[in-house]
């Protein structure tokens, strides 16, 4: 469930399809770029005109490999992904073509439609309402249970008390010294 919340936070965010936003991320992590990072440094390149899908950003790692300095390559990154560039280097360095095989390689069940999007978010949904409800019980037996509760405390610790002052005058007397 979580994996499907996250596909669909990161296709809102970047305004693109969960099938979109599945091969990002599946693609991005086995270059070990994060999600954060990944979600970070797109919004920024679609603020700057960049629309991030596995093809632009393969036919974007093609132009970075086909520059020779340094310079200009940081300058690419920059302008496409603003500061946080960096993060993205692992994958944009791999090459067009190792980006488009990476997201032939996804397994079909990683890439997930609107509609598993929809299902992992009422579970998630589900799973808070229940514990929500549990918590709600728990706190209304614990405060129906309380008063109960602390009469029974005070009344063994009032006996513990009872039985502590009978044994000390039991010790002090001289029953003991026969």
């Amino acid at each position: 469930a979580d994996y499907g919340i996250t596909v669909g936070d990161l296709a809102q965010n970047l305004m693109i399809s969960t099938q979109e936003a599945s091969k990002l991320i599946q693609v991005s992590d086995d270059y070990r770029v994060s999600v954060g990072g990944l979600q970070q440094a797109m919004k920024l390149a679609l603020q700057n005109g960049f629309e991030p899908t596995i093809e632009n950003i393969a036919k974007l790692s093609d132009e970075y490999l086909a520059l020779q300095s340094p310079l200009e390559r940081a300058a690419l990154m920059s302008k496409t992904f603003g500061r946080n560039w960096q993060e993205l280097t692992p994958l944009v360095a791999a090459g067009g073509d190792a980006i488009r095989k990476a997201s032939g390689e996804i397994a079909d069940s990683l890439i997930l439609t609107e509609q598993a999007v929809q299902q992992a978010k009422d579970y998630k949904k589900a799973l808070d309402d229940w514990d929500d409800s549990v918590k709600a019980l728990t706190v209304s037996v614990g405060q129906k249970l309380l008063p109960a509760v602390t009469d029974l405390m005070n009344v063994m610790i009032g006996a513990k008390l009872s039985t502590k002052e009978q044994a000390i005058e039991l010790s002090e007397s001289k029953f003991w010294e026969g």
